[in-house]
This record gives structure tokens, C-alpha cells and sequence, in this order.
């Protein structure tokens, strides 16, 4: 199973942190600095008026990096105007979004205590979706600066979790996620304006008593097709999706070797990607699975996790490596170029990254791809967290 995500049985305090892959080496950030951003010279900026035009047009935003002390890296629009970063230097989960062009910082948004909270997307209305609270933990979504719990279909929870909201569609009107039916996780997709979550099939065994885990963690961009994973036997988890009904399928019920889930999804569902065996991968229902080769620098071992994904699913983001055991590199895929160094590639575009300056991971993608946000390591081995807008050019 993936770092810091809950395997059936688990305890219920485990399963309020059901974290995304790649953010155990994020939230070693925490306590590391004051979160101001540090500012590579070529870093986003606000476009300059348009001379030829009297300042009325605005040209495309420059090309930059900017690297942050934030624990996590969360999400980013896919007009990739606006990314969500989670502080934690306050004892508390604080969401920060950030303008990607101008840099300007909005008020934290308190999400809860650390130990259960933990915020995990943003539509482009800026609804965000989080477990939040603090003496329960409930599946939530942004209003404004308000979050307002989405009801449950149970009358038991697993005190005192009682779910997780853990994706939004891109204009905020489905959510997806998880909601404990006692300790029993079942996946959901939530329309806006419902009096509660629709529970979504129930898919895999479990050996003992007790349905499956479930879980949603991705939703495409129309709200159409959910994904992520569900408990199959021995395995903790299984690569799972779901139609806009609720039906879902395993991609591979048969598979009892090898844990895998899907981590991102295109705009349209029509391609996901996830990790299974350690290994990367992407499918579609016609061309089936498809691997995605690790970096040349990479061990066979190293673990790779397909984190975020462009609009139409050509290009495919993450990091390989064990942030425990060997130095994690952040990559892009597709189907043309391979798997190429996200670090090397941005350098090559002429971004101001500095030499002993690592990018490990990419968590989450604009629609065209050009806007980044992840993890990144400096030479002496500090975390932080980064926003990265490359030229037209680069991929």
C-alpha cells in the first residue's frame, strides 16, 4: 500500500490520515521556516501591460519556479491560475492558496488538527474538499471560507471519523471520497445541492467479517468517472472505478499478487493512471494497462506513483523513488517522449533552479501541464514545496 494510507483494519485514528503517496516527504517540512516563498529570479510574476496595445492586452504569464516551506503540496486549478498548499507550522491545518502569476498569498483557511485533518483539492469555483474537524473528522467542502460537512447515509460512523471528501470536479459540483458505514469504508460521489453522499458499488472481498474498503480519491474534471481503489482479499488495495452511476469494476479482479490503486485521472476519465507492484502505469479501457518506465537513474525497487495528469492524458506527472531509502526524482511521461527528469527538463527550459536543488514529486498538474506544484529537496537535505509554470515550449 501507499505511505501513509490506511490498509483494511487499520485503526480509525490511521484512517483520518489517508494521505496521498509522496506526502510523508512533504510533511517532513513542517517546522522548517516561517513559509515565506523563496523566490527564484525567473519566478512567476504579474504579466506586464501589452505595449503594443496600449496595455489592454495581457501577454502569457512568464515562465518561473517558486519553492515554499509548506508542508504538503495539495492541488491546483486546471486553468492553473490558483494552487493550495497545507501549513502546518501552527499546530493546525492551515489551506494556502496562492495566485500562481502575481504570487499574492490568501487568508489560511483552518482546516482542523493535524492528526486528522488534511485538505486535498480545489475546484476552479475555489471549493475546496478536506477531512476537517477537530473532535470529529468529517468529509467537508469549502463554501467561501466556510466548510460545510456533506451528510452521511449511515447511522454509525467509526468514532470519531466519519469520512473524507478527497476530490472535486473542476467546476466544484461533484465531490468524491470516502465514508465510514461503521469502520467499514464505502467510496462516494456527492452532487452539489444533495441532502447526502450517493454510495457508490462495492467492489472486491474482504477475507473476515466486514464489507471491503473503498475509497474515491479521484474524480475527472466533468464529475463523470471516479477512481481509486478497493480491498480485494489479501490485498489492502486494488485499482477501482466508477461511473457517474455509482457501478463500478475492478481493472483486474483476478490480480492477487500485487497491491496497486489509481492515483490521477484526465478530464474526461477516459485515462487513469496509479501504481501496482510498485510499478507506474496508465490505462484506458480500449488500450488496457501501460507502464511507465522509470527514470535511467531510478533503481528497479524504487516505487513509482503517477500523481497528477493533463487535461487529455497525454502527459503524466508523479515521482520515483523511496523518500526512506533512496532520493525520489520527479518525472513526466507520455506516450511520445517516454519518461523524462522533471528537474533536468525545467532546467533545460531555463528555469532557475538552483544546482544541489532536487524537484522529487509532482502532486498536482494544470490541464495543459504547464503548471506544476510538489516536493523538492535542497542540497542539505531541507524539503519544500514548489510552484513551477513552464514554457509552451518545454514538453
Amino acid at each position: 500500500m501507499a505511505r501513509g494510507d490506511i490498509a483494511a483494519g487499520d485503526a480509525p485514528t490511521q484512517a483520518a490520515r489517508m494521505t496521498k503517496p509522496w506526502l510523508l516527504l512533504a510533511v517532513a517540512a513542517i517546522g522548517c521556516g516561517d513559509n515565506h516563498p523563496t523566490t527564484s529570479p525567473d519566478a512567476p510574476v504579474s504579466p506586464a501591460p501589452d505595449a503594443t496595445t496600449g496595455g489592454d492586452a495581457e501577454p502569457p504569464p512568464a515562465a518561473g519556479i517558486t519553492f515554499y516551506d509548506y508542508a504538503i503540496a495539495v492541488d491546483v486549478t486546471p486553468d492553473g491560475r490558483t494552487a493550495v498548499f497545507e501549513d502546518l507550522s501552527t499546530g493546525r491545518v492551515q489551506a494556502i492558496v496562492i495566485d500562481t502569476v502575481t504570487g499574492a498569498i490568501a487568508t489560511p483557511i483552518d482546516a482542523g488538527d493535524p492528526s486528522g485533518a488534511l485538505v486535498t483539492g480545489i475546484a476552479s469555483t475555489g471549493r475546496m474538499t478536506a477531512m476537517h474537524g477537530d473532535d470529529a473528522i468529517e468529509a467537508g467542502v469549502l463554501d467561501g471560507t466556510t466548510w460545510r460537512d456533506l451528510p452521511s447515509p449511515y447511522t454509525t460512523a467509526c468514532d470519531p471519523q466519519f469520512g473524507g471528501a478527497w476530490d472535486v470536479s473542476a467546476d466544484g459540483s461533484v465531490v468524491v471520497g470516502f465514508m465510514w458505514n461503521g469502520c467499514n469504508p464505502v467510496a462516494f460521489r456527492w452532487l452539489d445541492g444533495a441532502a447526502a453522499v450517493t454510495p457508490l458499488d462495492v467492489l472486491g472481498a474482504r477475507n473476515g467479517a466486514g464489507t471491503p474498503t473503498n475509497r474515491a480519491t479521484v474524480v475527472s474534471d466533468d464529475g463523470k468517472v471516479a477512481a481509486g481503489f478497493a480491498e480485494n482479499l489479501q490485498l489492502d488495495r486494488s485499482p477501482a472505478i466508477w461511473d457517474a452511476n455509482g457501478h463500478g469494476q475492478l481493472l483486474d479482479p483476478a490480480e492477487q499478487d500485487a497491491p496497486g490503486e489509481i492515483l490521477s485521472i484526465n478530464a474526461d476519465g477516459s485515462r487513469v493512471a496509479g501504481v501496482w507492484a510498485l510499478d507506474g502505469f496508465t490505462w484506458t479501457s480500449a488500450g488496457g494497462r501501460v507502464a511507465i518506465p522509470r527514470l535511467d537513474v531510478s533503481l528497479p525497487s524504487d516505487p513509482v506513483y503517477p500523481n497528477a495528469m493533463s487535461a487529455d492524458g497525454s502527459l503524466v506527472f508523479g515521482g520515483v523513488g523511496d523518500a526512506f531509502f533512496t532520493i525520489p526524482f520527479a518525472f513526466v511521461w507520455s506516450d511520445a517522449a517516454g519518461t523524462r527528469d522533471l528537474t533536468a527538463l525545467a532546467r533545460d527550459a531555463g528555469l532557475a533552479i538552483p544546482a544541489d536543488t532536487i524537484l522529487n514529486s509532482v502532486l498536482g498538474a494544470s490541464a495543459d501541464g504547464r503548471v506544476l506544484i510538489g516536493t523538492a529537496m535542497t542540497g542539505d537535505g531541507t524539503p519544500k514545496t514548489f510552484a513551477l509554470r513552464l514554457p509552451a515550449t518545454a514538453l
